[in-house]
């Protein structure tokens, strides 16, 4: 068990997070030293390595999670947690409610009483009144209400999907739900029934020459596994015939039923088509690491997207990402799975926003913006969590834009003809422009200016008319207009 709320933290940044983690983001989220971060990443990875997992750390880049055994880690995570939610906080006891109507859901109890629950709670029936208020709020984000029903009590009621995923985002933090969810599945698989899951989809979605990202790889297989508890129940998702079809022609239906159909076949179970095709909507909306030529060659509509995306920012706030590689490829997967999430309304959770608001304002701006554009051009508004996601594959490629800029910096000399004031403010305003871009050597006046100076140089910007023509030569006013800026 980790029993440091701070390794804890590390612990949730690392897992929530598919990308490499500078100690810089660690030390603001903390706010704790490097050598603080240095040292507890060195504690954690101790209790990790011996329960499945690693923190690998990469030299001048910063730190990532390797989960080499599911079954151990996860055994980690969920002994970490408490027998259920922190009952003294009001948020900690509305949790706690909403896993007790899960479970409810699960067992298909019709309803449980205020007085039962306020009992489990050791609180009073007016607090839990209150603490009631709280439960609506989060499940309106699920698209959940709770009803009651005369004198048995109360129940949670709405879509099985949304259901679902109510049950796949507490099945990670109450442990009750969690172990009645595994009871479940032991009746139903047997012993060990994960970590054959966990085969089963590792080796199609490699038959299928694709790959998802760790993240994405760990809430498939946790879907899955609800899936089966909730078909076993006769809990089927419903949807309309068009829905239907645009899922049975998806780009990864194909995996979603051999998956399905291998895990009918190894445990002796039925799994409804319409499971399949449950299975298909979130494999497409999920996030890919790597999408090799059976995905690629169709992204043609996304790639034309980003393009737009990166045009209208360079002409925006003037700024050329539309040569970075890196980020063409994970926007245009990246905003396929996203924008699939948002036209299928399926809820992603961003545990980082709060931090990527505090520390990437600007490449979260560029998110924003983006998302504008994706909004004009196929109606299609992305979620608040998918849009900060988007913005760390900007702060990303900004960093990367950052370094290359500061390894060609151009070597500038400042010939002008008017006192120290005057080119002291045109030295001023071409840094303050050009920061990360040029090197100013220093000022001179016309008179020293001559062939060596000129070969010597990059760039020569001068206020004055120089003898000689040479592209190097830059003339502008002391006072440095917009039309001046741009030709730089």
């Amino acid at each position: 068990m980790i029993k440091s709320p701070r390794l804890q933290k590390i612990l949730e940044l690392l897992f929530e997070n598919t990308e490499i983690i500078t100690g810089e983001f660690l030390c603001n989220n903390l706010g704790v030293s490097s050598r603080t971060v240095r040292s507890d990443i060195k504690e954690l990875n101790k209790i990790l390595e011996r329960n499945g997992a690693s923190i690998v750390s990469e030299k001048a880049r910063g730190y990532k999670l390797n989960i080499k055994n599911e079954v151990l880690f996860n055994s980690l995570i969920n002994n970490n947690k408490s027998k259920g939610e922190d009952s003294s906080t009001a948020l900690g006891r509305a949790e706690s409610i909403i896993s007790q109507f899960l479970i409810n859901n699960l067992d298909n109890i019709e309803g449980i009483t205020q007085i039962e629950l306020a009992d489990r709670l050791f609180i009073s029936v007016s607090s839990l009144k209150n603490d009631m208020k709280i439960v609506k709020d989060i499940l309106e984000k699920y698209h959940l209400n709770i009803e009651k029903i005369s004198n048995k009590g109360l129940r949670i009621i709405g879509e099985e999907e949304d259901i679902r995923s109510c049950i796949k985002k507490y099945n990670k933090s109450n442990t009750e739900l969690s172990e009645r969810i595994q009871e479940s599945l032991n009746l139903i698989l047997g012993n060990n029934n994960e970590e054959i899951i966990t085969t089963i989809v590792k080796s199609n979605i490699d038959k299928f020459d694709f790959k998802l990202s760790d993240k994405a790889l760990r809430d498939i297989i946790s879907l899955i596994l609800i899936m089966i508890v909730r078909n076993n129940n006769h809990n089927n998702v419903k949807y309309s015939e068009e829905t239907k079809k645009k899922l049975s022609e998806a780009w990864r239906y194909g995996v979603a039923k051999v998956i399905c159909d291998d895990i009918s076949e190894r445990f002796g179970i039925v799994l409804e088509e319409i499971e399949i095709l449950y299975l298909t909507k979130y494999m497409v909306s999920s996030s890919s690491i790597k999408i090799k030529t059976k995905d690629g060659m169709k992204l043609n509509n996304e790639y034309e997207l980003v393009r737009k995306i990166l045009l209208k920012i360079k002409d925006k706030f003037n700024i050329n990402l539309l040569e970075d590689n890196v980020l063409i490829d994970f926007l245009v997967h990246h905003l396929k799975a996203s924008i699939y999430r948002a036209q299928y309304g399926i809820i992603v959770e961003n545990s980082l926003l709060s931090a990527i608001k505090n520390n990437y304002p600007f490449a979260l701006e560029l998110s924003v913006y983006s998302n504008e554009i994706i909004k004009e051009a196929i109606g299609c508004d992305l979620k608040e969590d998918d849009i900060g996601f988007i913005a760390l594959h900007f702060a990303a490629a900004i960093e990367r834009l950052k370094d290359n800029l500061n390894k060609n910096k151009k070597n500038v000399m400042i010939v002008c003809e008017n006192g120290v004031g005057t080119s002291l403010l045109l030295k001023v305003k071409l840094e303050a422009k050009f920061k990360d871009r040029i090197n100013i050597i220093d000022t001179i006046p016309k008179y020293e200016f001559n062939e060596e100076i000129l070969n010597s140089y990059d760039l020569i910007i001068s206020t004055i008319n120089l003898k000689g023509d040479s592209e190097k030569i830059i003339y502008v006013k002391s006072l440095l207009d917009n039309g001046e800026i741009a030709f730089i």
